[in-house]
């Protein structure tokens, strides 16, 4: 039985007002802090970045990834606290100010 892991993903997508700035999936192969993955999200697949990982979660249905896209980390763990204090103080979207932080080719 392969191992089940939490991750908390920041959709690279603009998402609405009001609404979560990451989403919980599902992940059976070992995930990495800053790692691409590719999600579902309503009716199609966008990418994201995993900013946490758990091995529990009190959320009853937690849909699977589609894909990882990269197998390192494409940002630290360093970057992504930043990204969080800049939306946070900006009030900007989570996942715009770490699209911003990406290198420019994937």
């Amino acid at each position: 039985m392969k191992k089940e892991y939490f991750i908390d993903v920041v959709p690279l997508t603009p998402l609405p007002r009001g609404a979560p700035q990451y989403l919980t999936y599902l992940a059976t192969e070992s995930p990495i802090i800053g790692q691409m993955v590719s999600v579902p999200l309503h009716k199609r697949t966008v990418p994201g970045v995993i900013i946490e990982i758990k091995t529990t979660t009190n959320i009853k249905y937690v849909k699977p990834i589609k894909s990882i896209i990269t197998n390192e980390a494409m940002i630290t763990s360093e970057q992504l606290m930043l990204a969080v204090r800049i939306s946070s103080y900006y009030a900007a979207p989570l996942s715009l100010v770490v699209k911003t932080i990406l290198p420019l080719k994937l």
